[in-house]
């Protein structure tokens, strides 16, 4: 038994296992050209959302979805859901980004530049790059695209109904 273990830990025992796994009806051997073979399937934790049609359903292995390469955004803290959700929205080519936000200006660490409706007016990509109210990496991803970005406070009733009808609200709103 021993020698057969010793065997085993060779190269060549080693290339048979593989070779062995690989082979036969549902063997565990890929090529690895089978991973992410829809970009539009974004792995969640608990299921797989299809962003083509919106629909979230249970995950199967035969999706194989490989979430740490499904996306570019860096898998730490300073990533939040702002980022993430300027990520799926240009994937799913959106013409729009909201961000809802407890503010009404951007007067909290960049300074306001008012509009003549007393509206806090449009905010630069460095401005928002530097502004503490949204995740450090967003301005990365939205400089990549043309993404209409708009924030507004959803703590007021009306503001998302208003930008959704009209085109605009009160809020900040990228400059492009």
């Amino acid at each position: 038994m021993l020698k057969r273990i010793k065997q085993l830990h060779t190269l060549d025992g080693k290339g048979s296992i593989i070779t062995l796994a690989r082979s036969g009806r549902n063997s565990l051997g890929i090529t690895g050209n089978e991973w992410d073979p829809d970009p539009l399937l974004l792995g969640c934790r608990n299921g797989v959302i299809d962003l083509k049609s919106g629909i979230f359903r249970a995950g199967s292995p035969d999706d194989f979805i490989n979430l740490h390469n499904a996306d570019p955004l860096p898998h730490s803290r300073t990533v939040t859901s702002d980022s993430i959700s300027a990520w799926v929205a240009e994937l799913v080519q959106a013409p729009k980004l909201v961000l809802l936000k407890p503010v009404d200006d951007h007067s909290n660490g960049i300074g306001r530049r008012g509009g003549h409706d007393g509206s806090p007016g449009p905010i630069t990509l460095e401005q928002l790059a530097a502004w503490e109210m949204v995740d450090p990496y967003l301005a990365a991803i939205l400089a990549g695209n043309g993404l209409d970005l708009w924030i507004i406070n959803g703590n007021t009733p009306g503001r998302l109904k208003e930008l959704l009808v009209k085109g605009t609200t009160r809020g900040i709103r990228l400059q492009r």
